[in-house]
């Protein structure tokens, strides 16, 4: 039987069954991330001496270098968090299963920058691009005579060659290595198209394409639709591979907006870079799993990927956990935004890049729109128009299903004429992607009323005007909050300063920060104080307090475009107050009127601004501030916020003690300074001695979410910042118990027993 009869009967078989079967085992796939060793040189080892030490992939190198202080150098680059790139290393022995049929491949998920690959010391594979995956045929290998060797000697050598980007990158192999053994009647992952022809709840029409052999529909009675409230995953097994996807539908409607298997859906979304804080960029899955599971549970429904490709696993946790993608490629065209960025590589492969995007990922239910791009210098060009219009057809011939959009601003390559030139970019555009430019829907709306639109990127101040103009217009179909949480990188971008006359406030912040401070979530995980107004204005939560801190006197909080003021979720007496000094109290609500108490007692109603936002003037007490809403004759939902006293003990919190001894495994452990009725003490600067038993001590990082406390970044005695610091626990490959045990002062120390298995 040939191998298309044999498959052509397998996928019959498998649509049966809505599942999956298969024939024999024409694919064999391990993960070879341990056994690595590396060296930060740009000495050959192929012509010198060369001192490695072993690492377990996925591995960045710029979080772990030693610089003046930590892993910062104060020669750096502000855009990547003063961390540094250079040339690097990667060896290992790689040993080729014998009694394994077919040919093998390496595949790296993602190299960061620039990759070349020898084997035995022969040049055989090179890839330009940090962000695609690409596979390296070892059938070079192979004799006649004696066929694979045994083993053989993988060089990497990784070239982060700087300044090419405009925010934290990280440096070396930072994403899964796999070993694969292709056999007959294999079938490449990316010549297989899953798609929905129509779905309702009721009857489902599901196609099933394979590259060189035929497509096949089938009718699916009572399918379970794919959507962020039911993320339901079907499995199919195809040539060796298997494939989760999910049945649903994505349509555009000048009445309803954005449909989702024909219900309409506003987009609750957040930008996100690829870093994972505390480990750079070294994408390990429960780490990827972790970031975005906060992000559901803090009402997002959305994420866009800034500007390039992340994870597969990362793709595949939006596909199980309901997190709607618009996936993007591509921060340059043929403009520079830095010297060694990609705009030196994209006339000659941006056709390859997409089209390897696109079948990456078009099987995942979570993608709902494809992006060409990010604030691409040179847009509306003539150039840049033929090459967008290029990428369209590209997109629709490999998938059909989904709209093209790109990330748009008010400027291009220097001031530009929006209304003259905005529409010679939207021309390849289903939807059109704004930055910073809700001013301009409706008269944009006025001129094409065919226009789609959806935030690409809102500031966390025009958080309610940009929500307002989704929910009132069915062609805006959401917002992407820059960012959903805090990265490093472009540091200091969301700062908020207290500044005096004549003193200057930047667009970036220099040393000592190195985080972007502009996220709802910070870097260690925790709600910052945007995500509590956020909540209000996505209907999350009828109401929130904050309470700014006070400003000195002659000074005026200076907020950035992507900041926002310095207040807390907290009541406190800061250091700062003098007695008697009063405080401004914002309560945030969608409510007519709001009320505010003390300690029981009215401090005044208020009715609330067109931003939700009702202020009042509190002198500090101790006890209890509590907000409730008011309809001018009964109060309704409250909000509350409770003083605290002196730190009485550590609180330890930990997402799990039993971990896999495969060096991918991660614990999180967040440690809270707490008062003796268990409130957090938000104030305290103390450091937390974090002590481990464990052999590998590398492998036990500790931070905080501070944008400027480079010392705590990593360290073995960070300090509390807004009362936590977070501990990330990564196993090695040896199933050793241990503990860690956290201290501080005179506080009883807390140790936590972990095993490993």
């Amino acid at each position: 039987m040939t191998s298309s009869k044999r498959l052509f009967f397998l996928l019959i078989f498998a649509l049966c069954d809505v599942a999956a079967y298969s024939v024999g085992n024409p694919l064999h796939r391990v993960r070879i991330d341990s056994g690595w060793q590396f060296a930060l040189t740009d000495r050959n080892p192929m012509l010198f001496d060369v001192d490695f030490c072993d690492v377990t992939l996925p591995h960045d190198w710029s979080v772990e270098q030693k610089g003046d202080v930590g892993p910062f150098f104060r020669d750096g680059d502000y855009q990547v968090g003063f961390m540094k790139g250079g040339t690097a290393w990667y060896r290992k022995v790689l040993h080729i299963d014998r009694s394994q049929a077919g040919t093998p491949f390496i595949y790296f998920e993602g190299v960061y920058n620039q990759a070349t690959v020898f084997l035995d010391g022969r040049e055989v594979a090179k890839n330009h691009y940090g962000y695609h995956g690409f596979r390296v045929d070892l059938s070079v290998l192979r004799s006649e005579s004696e066929g694979y060797p045994s083993e053989t000697e993988l060089l990497v050598k990784v070239e982060n060659k700087e300044p090419n980007s405009r925010w934290y990158s990280g440096s070396g192999i930072y994403r899964h290595v796999w070993l694969e053994y292709q056999n007959e009647g294999f079938i490449n992952p990316r010549d297989v198209f899953i798609k929905t022809e129509s779905a309702t709840e009721s009857k489902a029409v599901v196609s099933f394409w394979v590259k060189g052999v035929r497509q096949f529909s089938r009718v699916i009675r009572n399918p379970k639709l794919w959507s962020p409230e039911t993320p339901y995953l079907y499995t199919m097994r195809v040539g060796g591979n298997e494939f989760r996807y999910g049945i649903r539908t994505v349509e555009l409607s000048p009445v309803h907006g954005l449909l989702l298997n024909g219900v309409p859906v506003l987009l609750k979304g957040g930008c996100l870079h690829h870093d994972l804080g505390l480990l750079g960029s070294a994408s390990l899955d429960k780490a990827e799993d972790r970031r975005l599971q906060i992000l559901k549970e803090q009402g997002y429904n959305a994420v866009r990927c800034s500007h390039n490709l992340q994870s597969e696993h990362f793709m595949q946790a939006c596909d199980s956990i309901g997190l709607m993608v618009i996936d993007e490629c591509f921060d340059q065209w043929y403009v520079a935004k830095n010297t060694n960025d990609y705009h030196n590589c994209f006339p000659d492969f941006y056709r390859q890049d997409l089209t390897d995007m696109i079948l990456r990922d078009r099987n995942h239910p979570s993608v709902i729109m494809w992006s060409l791009g990010n604030e691409i210098p040179g847009r509306h060009s003539e150039k840049a128009q033929r090459a967008a219009d290029q990428m369209r057809r590209i997109v629709r011939s490999l998938d059909d299903t989904r709209p093209v959009t790109a990330a748009l601003c008010g400027w291009d390559n220097g001031p530009m004429d929006w209304k003259d030139d905005a529409p010679k970019a939207w021309r390849s555009l289903d939807v059109v992607g704004y930055n910073y430019l809700w001013q301009n829907y409706e008269a944009d709306h006025d001129s094409f009323p065919e226009l789609y639109m959806v935030a690409t990127e809102t500031y966390p101040k025009e958080a309610a005007m940009n929500w307002r103009m989704v929910e009132r217009h069915p062609y805006v179909l959401g917002e992407f909050v820059w960012t959903a949480s805090d990265y490093l990188g472009e540091a200091g971008i969301g700062h908020s300063l207290m500044l005096r006359e004549g003193e200057d406030n930047p667009f970036f912040m220099n040393w000592p920060y190195f985080n972007g401070w502009c996220g709802d979530i910070d870097l260690i995980g925790q709600k910052k104080p945007q995500s509590y107004y956020r909540d209000v204005v996505w209907d999350r939560q009828p109401i929130a307090i904050a309470v700014e801190e006070a400003i000195p006197d002659g000074a005026k909080n200076i907020v950035s475009g992507w900041g926002w003021p310095i207040e807390h979720n907290w009541w406190g007496y800061m250091p700062s107050d003098s007695a008697g000094l009063k405080r401004t109290v914002k309560v945030y609500s969608k409510a007519q009127k709001v009320r505010l108490y003390l300690n029981k007692k009215v401090i005044g109603t208020q009715s609330v601004d067109s931003n939700y936002t009702a202020r009042f003037q509190v002198a500090y007490e101790p006890g209890e501030l509590r907000a409730v809403t008011y309809d001018g004759r009964k109060e309704g939902s409250s909000s509350s916020l409770h003083s605290f006293s002196e730190p009485s003990s550590l609180r330890v919190i930990c997402d799990r003690t039993r971990l896999r001894a495969d060096g991918q495994d991660l614990a999180f452990v967040t440690v809270e300074l707490v008062d003796h009725e268990g409130n957090l003490v938000p104030l305290s600067d103390r450091k937390v001695t974090v002590a481990t038993s464990a052999r590998i001590k590398s492998q036990v990082i500790s931070g905080n979410a501070s944008p400027n406390d480079m010392e705590s970044f990593r360290s073995t005695a960070p300090k509390f910042f807004e009362g936590r610091i977070l501990t990330i626990i990564r196993t090695s490959d040896s199933p050793e118990n241990f503990t860690v045990t956290f201290s501080a002062g005179t506080l009883v120390s807390q140790t936590l027993a972990f095993v490993v298995r």
